[in-house]
């Protein structure tokens, strides 16, 4: 009789337990991915990845040598976004937040549609250049984006200064 408590205990905590250990290795199976993305991209300009983070769908990272940074986004539909931005290219860096309004019973209320990080680019022809970090049409609502792209635009204004404008 307490053996087959025992048992039944066994069974239920491991059947409580399957679903949280499956989801960590997926997302870390989506993390290889991406970071196999983002030193594909470090190796075909003569580089390495150094530091690196992960959203959703995208990595972004920065050389070692602080001199390029790589992002990697794999989109639905098998589309993907690779960009290496050099940093000494890198004439300012912002984040560019897209809201609409939506109505509510309590009146009115912002609701984030986009997240951005905007290049402006100098060089012989100045440009600009985005990273999406976060789009209402891909995924319902952000997880973590926000203090992600926070962190990245002090990564890359830190990495500037190492290059006179």
């Amino acid at each position: 009789m307490e053996l087959e408590i025992m048992a039944i205990g066994a069974v239920i905590i491991a059947l409580c337990a399957v679903p949280f250990i499956a989801t960590v290795r997926i997302r870390k199976k989506e993390e290889k991915v991406l970071l196999d993305g983002l030193n594909t991209i470090a190796k075909s300009h003569h580089s390495d990845v150094g530091i690196h983070d992960f959203g959703v769908d995208f990595a972004i990272g920065l050389s070692s040598a602080k001199n390029h940074l790589f992002f990697y986004k794999e989109q639905k539909k098998g589309k993907t976004i690779t960009e290496c931005i050099p940093i000494n290219l890198i004439q300012s860096c912002m984040i560019h937040k897209v809201k609409r309004r939506v109505k509510t019973k309590k009146g009115t209320e912002e609701v984030l549609q986009r997240l951005e990080l905007v290049f402006n680019l100098h060089g012989s022809e100045p440009s600009t250049c985005s990273l999406p970090f976060y789009d209402s049409e891909q995924h319902y609502q952000p997880s973590g984006e926000l203090p992600l792209i926070e962190m990245w635009e002090l990564t890359i204004k830190e990495a500037r200064r190492f290059y006179p404008t």
